[in-house]
């Protein structure tokens, strides 16, 4: 399940302007127009999620989108 969610937050992020993509505070692409791979992204929120054992029992999208927040900040 959290390769589907990730899976699906990696393609709204890749497809938004980066307009909507500061709102959502996730900018996935490393500024030279290569996007990060959604294996990448899906790494980076199973680390924040071992790192983080006592925010599990958050909702599995508020994690993940907090993981990607930290990991992908828009600059």
């Amino acid at each position: 399940m959290l390769n589907g969610l990730v899976a699906a937050m990696v393609i709204t992020a890749n497809s938004t302007d980066s307009q909507t993509a500061k709102l959502i505070g996730v900018c996935l692409s490393d500024g030279s127009g290569r996007f990060i791979p959604t294996g990448e992204a899906i790494n980076s929120v199973v680390k924040f999620l071992t790192d983080n054992p006592g925010r599990l029992d958050e909702p599995d999208f508020a994690l993940a989108m907090k993981s990607l927040q930290a990991e992908y900040p828009c600059k």
